[in-house]
């Protein structure tokens, strides 16, 4: 049987990765000859060209990695199946089962590569992609890295800042308001100032108006000319960092963005809908090869590309599913936890079930 695996195995990742690269092939194509007319507008260079699509490639490859491994088994295992070699194997006493072992542990394989995958390579791709078409694509300047202007920041401490405008490399904060929390999200203190100036490892701010929302709703004003901001631990390098598209964010970053916007008594359910679809999506690797295993064995009947068909009809079924229930999560008409994984149950539950009606 070892070397049955190392049939299975080695055909399987051959035919996974020609699908795959074809069918990243065929959404570039297609994407250039939809926007080509915008490209020729804008006098985009060929170079440009070859860094946005080769920086969107990664995006891509995750999207379709299911796809190319469904078209892979029914590949491998179809034409087994149509060439009789299933049959001879099941005259030779072995089960239709064990074939299913190389597949099993190629799509924990792809579960876990496609998530480290999409974690390192892709969001990183994705920032640089951001860059590439705002810059050279767009023609837009490239966003000062020395000012920002008109930003929430969440900080530590229960504090939100909103700060009309940075300076970081001369460290001070224009015309800003710092709102501190306390039990349940209640503004329990809000700081006004026009200015302040990073001196010496701290904040001192001027021409303050602090604002203490007592229990008893009483509000108590005071002004200060200058006072120094001493509890606040945020430099100007901290207020720097913009708070990444979500497509940009790991999953640390994701579920970090998350607790803040939490604490701070914003609405997160976005953000976990993304999180909780991060985790959730490379899982569909392994599900739909609990779809192509069993399908892959009765094609006898309609062929090996009535199988694909039928296969990348599941896999866009899927995609369709899926967008749905993550619009559902982010409107918060669905926990954003099961809007996240209910396509996965609906799809591992008819893998299982085809799989048991399969015969032995």
């Amino acid at each position: 049987m070892k070397t049955i695996d190392r049939f299975i195995t080695r055909e399987f990742a051959r035919n996974f990765i020609y699908a795959t690269l074809i069918l990243v092939f065929l959404y570039i194509i297609i994407d250039l000859f939809e926007d080509l007319g915008k490209f020729i507008e804008k006098n985009v260079a060929v170079i440009s060209l070859v860094k946005y699509y080769a920086l969107i490639s990664p995006y891509y490859i995750v999207l379709l990695m299911p796809v190319g491994a469904l078209m892979a088994t029914f590949l491998v295992l179809g034409f087994m199946t149509r060439y009789r070699e299933v049959i001879a194997l099941k005259s030779a006493g072995v089960s239709v089962w064990r074939l299913f072992m190389p597949i099993l542990g190629i799509g924990i394989a792809l579960v876990v590569g496609s998530f480290i995958f999409n974690e390192t390579i892709t969001v990183r791709a994705n920032h640089k992609f951001a860059e590439v078409k705002t810059i050279e694509i767009d023609k837009r300047p490239k966003p000062s890295q020395r000012i920002r202007r008109n930003f929430f920041y969440y900080g530590e401490n229960d504090r939100i800042f909103y700060i009309r405008q940075l300076g970081a490399a001369e460290g001070e904060l224009f015309n800003f308001v710092i709102w501190e929390l306390g039990p349940k999200q209640r503004i329990k203190k809000r700081f006004d100032a026009d200015l302040a100036k990073w001196q010496n490892t701290v904040w001192t701010a001027y021409r303050v108006t602090v604002r203490e929302f007592l229990a008893d709703t009483a509000e108590k004003i005071t002004r200060h000319d200058s006072l120094r901001l001493e509890d606040i631990s945020e430099k100007p390098v901290d207020f720097m960092k913009e708070v990444k598209p979500l497509d940009q964010a790991n999953v640390l970053e994701l579920a970090n963005f998350i607790r803040r916007k939490k604490k701070a008594g914003d609405d997160a359910s976005k953000e976990k809908v993304e999180l909780n679809y991060r985790i959730s999506f490379p899982f569909i690797n392994l599900i739909l090869l609990l779809l192509g295993f069993p399908l892959s064995l009765i094609l006898r009947k309609g062929g090996v590309a009535f199988g694909i068909g039928l296969g990348l009809l599941f896999a866009f079924t899927y995609w369709g599913l899926i967008q749905t229930f993550r619009a559902y999560g982010v409107a918060n008409v669905v926990n954003p936890i099961l809007a996240a994984w209910i396509p996965n149950a609906v799809f591992l539950a008819a893998g299982i079930i085809l799989l048991v009606t399969t015969r032995k």
